[in-house]
């Protein structure tokens, strides 16, 4: 054989081998692409959720409510501007309850004698100011990735059906509403706690809940 189309051959050969390395790189390198831009997304979407679960709450608003909030040109949808305007002016600082994590010590008793009155009066507003320290720190923000309008936009996307370029009032519901799976069977009052509480009725196991308000704090128990 001639010896340089050997030479030629080999040279070809090594070539082709990195050629093959440089392809299956580039398609390692797409697809950890693709599963970042996805993990990115998905935390985008559960960061919109929580702002909007949020604003419901702290407008003390139902879902129906909060849409037609949203809906500022009140066509009974949603576009992306006014979804994107909405996020512009809303709290992204997400505050949730703390868990509990069993009773505090009880308060100590007020001195109420004629002789320590002025000092009485001074524990009592330290014991205000201490009340109303307690009821801020039993909720805490959630870490959530900040959303600039592109993020905002690209999550409203992911939240319609395909062809639609607006969003209902029952998608809009569907994506929001909150809803429980019952672990075992237990009893479903009308309030909290037990004393004077009637009962609704049984939940059975994997019996759906759909949360219309709340968490609340049980104030005998704490929890």
């Amino acid at each position: 054989k001639d010896p340089l189309a050997k030479k030629l051959q080999m040279q070809v050969r090594r070539f082709d081998l990195r050629l093959a390395r440089a392809v299956n790189l580039i398609s390692r390198f797409r697809d950890d692409a693709h599963r970042k831009e996805a993990s990115m997304l998905k935390e985008f979407r559960s960061a919109v959720v929580a702002v909007l679960r949020y604003a419901k709450e702290t407008k003390s608003v139902s879902l129906e409510d909060l849409f037609s909030l949203i809906d500022a040109d009140t066509d009974g949808q949603i576009d992306e501007e006014e979804f994107v305007k909405f996020f512009d002016e809303a709290d992204k600082e997400v505050k949730v309850r703390k868990a509990f994590k069993g009773a505090g010590k009880p308060a100590t008793k007020l001195a109420t004698d004629a002789n320590s009155a002025a000092e009485a009066g001074t524990n009592n507003a330290e014991g205000t100011e201490k009340n109303e320290e307690a009821e801020e720190d039993e909720f805490e923000a959630l870490k959530l990735p900040e959303l600039p309008r592109e993020a905002v936009r690209r999550v409203f996307s992911t939240l319609l059906s395909d062809g639609e370029t607006a969003l209902s009032q029952d998608a809009f519901v569907q994506h929001l509403v909150v809803r429980y799976y019952v672990a075992s069977k237990t009893t479903l009052t009308d309030r909290l706690g037990f004393e004077g509480a009637t009962t609704l009725c049984q939940l059975e196991e994997s019996d759906i809940l759909e949360l219309v308000e709340g968490p609340q704090r049980d104030a005998d128990s704490g929890a």
